[in-house]
């Protein structure tokens, strides 16, 4: 198979969850990287990019038929995913399945899912060209398929050089319908009228050097990689030029990890590059110098994971934080005149009513300082992948009763803060909501009725 048109889909979150605040914001890196790659690989592939969230899954997949069709899902999406599918394989397209979800269950996605020819682990790139050019399946990496006899095979998956991946292209997709979604988001909080997504590296330090990092991560690979400052600048700037975007938002998982590629990435930043950004952050690499550097790169907003307000509490998540870290953290960004966005995850093991309300406290403790007006909370969701979700496991019948593809969440929430807290879920959902109170940002997007939707 040689395909000539491919369909590029982020499937749409929902709508039993909230949306947060970047829902419509931001173009989707993930399809607008692939998208660029297979542009500059496969020329005469004629290429479609499709937003799930700007459209429905009633309106996909839309006619002419592609011959292929590659849907990226998470595990709020994954529903979803499948209503797009189904109707993509039944009006006679391939179906490829890729993402965060997918690339955790693939084997449970094949048995239960027939009409997907193959779930793409890891990095798309490499798997989805090479599928596309028709080469043998068991030559193509990260590729999980069906064999003739049935069986499930699953090939390693590539790992990618990221300097030497093309810039996203983010042209494919409707970008005013996102940055008047931005504007009108962010007017009365932020100075900027529009954004698009970017990272400088894969990996987290944290989970390698601590065996898995905390408890409700879900990062997928070991080890980390970079890309050098100077092609992460040459990003920016191309960006800024082709799409007028002075604002971007750095979505890796720590931005401030490496203190000697942050003192790169300063010394080699262009001089006439006026950008801004927004970055994640661990609590204890926020010191004085630090912030003083994230100030002088350009930085706006620093997104921190807070997560509790009692240190026995965030022990038990494997946070490896204090909540003097945040403290530090949120007071030295404070002090050079940097945001901050903060996140708590409520239910982390051994919760009590006693710890609950501290982190409520902690909350309200770290919006005194006045560079906070936003967070990210949510209830902990054990996800597959994660050490929550195999401490889950643990417990006898929880195996056989999340063995699906299709995981009930409610569910998979309930059992953890049934065995792992010492709290009610309602007792959960009321704290939630409390703290989202607190920061003025989230009050304007609240949704009466709707699930907090859990970080993945």
């Amino acid at each position: 198979m040689n395909p000539q048109t491919l369909r590029l889909i982020s499937a749409p979150i929902s709508n039993a969850y909230q949306k947060t605040s970047r829902y419509r914001a931001y173009p989707p890196l993930n399809i607008s990287a692939l998208a660029a790659f297979i542009a500059d690989k496969l020329p005469d592939v004629q290429l479609e990019v499709i937003d799930g969230d700007i459209g429905t899954p009633d309106q996909l997949p839309g006619e002419p038929i592609p011959q292929v069709t590659a849907i990226s899902c998470n595990i709020l999406t994954y529903e979803s995913s499948l209503t797009i599918a189904t109707k993509a394989y039944e009006a006679g397209s391939k179906v490829l399945l890729g993402g965060p979800f997918p690339t955790l269950r693939p084997e449970a996605i094949l048995q239960n899912q027939p009409y997907i020819d193959a779930v793409v682990v890891g990095e798309g790139e490499i798997s989805l060209s090479d599928y596309c050019l028709g080469r043998p399946y068991e030559s193509i990496p990260g590729l999980v398929y069906r064999q003739q006899d049935g069986m499930i095979v699953a090939n390693p998956p590539a790992m990618l050089d990221l300097n030497s991946l093309p810039f996203p292209d983010y042209a494919r997709l409707p970008l005013e319908r996102y940055f008047d979604s931005f504007a009108e988001r962010y007017n009365r909080f932020k100075p900027f009228q529009k954004s698009l997504a970017v990272y400088s590296r894969k990996g987290c330090v944290w989970r390698d050097k601590s065996n898995g990092g905390c408890v409700f991560c879900t990062i997928p690979h070991a080890g980390v990689r970079h890309k050098k400052p100077v092609r992460f600048w040459e990003e920016i700037g191309f960006l800024r030029t082709t799409y007028g975007v002075t604002h971007f938002w750095e979505v890796c998982d720590t931005f401030t990890e490496d203190p000697k590629w942050i003192d790169e990435l300063l010394r080699t930043k262009p001089t006439d590059l006026e950008v801004s950004f927004q970055i994640y952050g661990r609590p204890n690499h926020i010191t004085p110098r630090m912030a003083r550097q994230l100030k002088q790169l350009g930085v706006y907003e620093v997104f921190i994971g807070a997560e509790s307000g009692d240190d026995t509490i965030l022990e038990f998540g494997n946070k490896g934080c204090k909540t003097d870290h945040t403290r530090r953290g949120i007071e030295a960004l404070a002090n050079v005149g940097l945001n901050a966005i903060v996140s708590f995850v409520l239910g982390l093991p051994g919760e009590t009513s006693k710890t609950l309300q501290k982190t409520i406290d902690f909350a309200r403790e770290l919006y005194s300082f006045g560079n906070i007006v936003e967070t990210s909370s949510s209830i902990l969701l054990p996800i597959p992948g994660s050490t929550s979700f195999r401490m889950l496991m643990e417990i006898p019948g929880m195996t056989q009763k999340h063995a699906s593809d299709l995981l009930e969440l409610e569910e998979l929430k309930l059992d953890w803060c049934k065995h792992y807290t010492f709290v009610s879920y309602d007792e959960l959902n009321h704290a939630l909501k409390e703290t989202l109170e607190i920061f003025p940002l989230n009050d304007t997007f609240q949704q009466s009725g709707l699930q907090s939707a859990p970080m993945c």
